[in-house]
């Protein structure tokens, strides 16, 4: 039942997040259309625009994969092994019929908290992946390094 529960979760969130990124990229596109005088007027009526046209794909923009990955596993990790870990000392033994106690909840919660910590402290202190030089974040809500060196845009993607 839960898995079932799960897996419904899990494709409703990859639908909404599929249909979400397509819309971006229509209004992206279209306001790119727009004259720029048309696209100054409609940014004034509207002040959240500007933080949604600061995150619009650019030229020499490259996807950091490597910072991605490591951020998809290190969140996993973080959520599954400190519960694991207290319920294999708690027990000493591992079952998928373990009880989840409180323990379990709090090592989750402490492991997510460490997440968001460390995540936070990587984005603060990114460097260019290829040449290992200092970066200039951009504007914008998705995280965006310029590498004044090589002249490479990397976007990490949603965080």
């Amino acid at each position: 039942m839960f898995l079932r529960v799960f897996i419904a979760f899990v494709g409703l969130g990859l639908v909404a997040g599929a249909v979400g990124l397509v819309l971006k990229h229509v209004l992206w596109r279209r306001m790119a259309e727009l004259e720029s005088e048309e696209r100054d007027v409609l940014r004034t009526e509207e002040p959240e625009l500007d933080e949604f046209w600061a995150d619009r794909p650019r030229a020499g923009e490259r996807p950091d994969w490597a910072w991605r990955v490591y951020r998809v596993g290190w969140a996993i990790m973080t959520l599954v092994y400190p519960p694991i870990a207290t319920i294999w000392i708690r027990t000493g033994r591992l079952s998928a019929h373990s009880d989840v106690t409180i323990v379990e909840i709090l090592a989750a919660t402490a492991g997510v908290a460490t997440y968001v910590f460390v995540s936070r402290w990587r984005i603060r202190h990114y460097r260019c992946p290829r040449c290992g030089g200092p970066t200039v974040r951009l504007e914008g809500e998705t995280p965006r390094f310029s590498c004044a060196h090589c002249g490479i845009i990397w976007n990490l993607g949603n965080v």
